[in-house]
Order: C-alpha cells, then structure tokens, then sequence
C-alpha cells in the first residue's frame, strides 16, 4: 500500500486516516492519508518518532510538507533541512520503501 504524510491537500476531502482503495473507485492502489492540514515539519517528524510511523512498512511513501513553515516565517534553509530530516527517518524506519 502507499502512504502519505504532512500537510496534505487531500486532508481537505477526507479524514486522515481514511484508507482509498481500488474498490472505492479513487486509486488503483491502497492508500491511506496521514495529513494534517496546517502541519509543519518539527510536527511531522515529532509524530514519526514518536508513534505514528506504520508498523508494515508501504511500498511508497509520499510527502507533501514545507509549505506551512514557509507561510510561517521559516527560512528556506530551515525547510529543506526539516523535509530532509522526515525523509530521513521514514527511510531509517522503513528501509525497503520508496520515498
């Protein structure tokens, strides 16, 4: 299955969470939806660490982040570092996926 996480833009049409499926019509592969509108990448990777990392590992990992740190007042130094720190450890955590 694929995942994707951060502030994904899908968030605003169903619940994080929520698993899209062939049979739903949406994907031809399973999906689920870990954004959170408005979330930034210290969040992200805080939650990561801290338990909301899938115990199967998908095959592909999305992510959609960066964009609320930057309406924020982050630098864009301080964004790629933190998109480069999520990347990071969703690939220490599941070695075989792609992200």
């Amino acid at each position: 299955y694929r995942k994707g996480v951060g502030s994904l833009f899908g968030h605003l049409f169903r619940v994080p969470g929520e698993e899209i499926s062939q049979e739903s019509g949406h994907s031809e592969y399973s999906a689920i939806s870990l954004g959170i509108s408005g979330d930034v990448t210290t969040t992200l990777l805080w939650r990561l660490k801290n338990g909301e990392m899938p115990k199967q590992a998908p095959e592909l990992w999305w992510v959609l982040i960066g964009t609320n740190d930057l309406t924020s007042g982050c630098s864009d130094n301080a964004v790629v570092y933190g998109i480069i720190n999520v990347v990071n450890e969703i690939r220490k955590q599941n070695p075989t996926s792609k992200v």
